[in-house]
């Protein structure tokens, strides 16, 4: 591992999250009420990434996985 250059080393880092995702409750001012719609379901993201010393590598978002 000694002969590794640190200006070599890529890090991957794989998250996810759901479109649906919502706050169930909101603030309103006083005397008048929040609307809002919830959506029944929502898509799944899936966002993977890498990071070197150089900054942001590369980056893909996948739709539906």
């Amino acid at each position: 591992m000694r002969e590794i250059r640190v200006t070599d080393l890529v890090f991957i880092d794989e998250c996810g999250v759901n479109l649906g995702l919502i706050r169930l409750f909101a603030w309103a001012l006083k005397g008048s009420r929040a609307y809002g719609k919830q959506p029944k379901r929502g898509q799944n993201v899936s966002i993977v990434g890498g990071l070197s010393l150089a900054g942001l590598v590369g980056s893909a978002s996948i739709l539906g996985s």
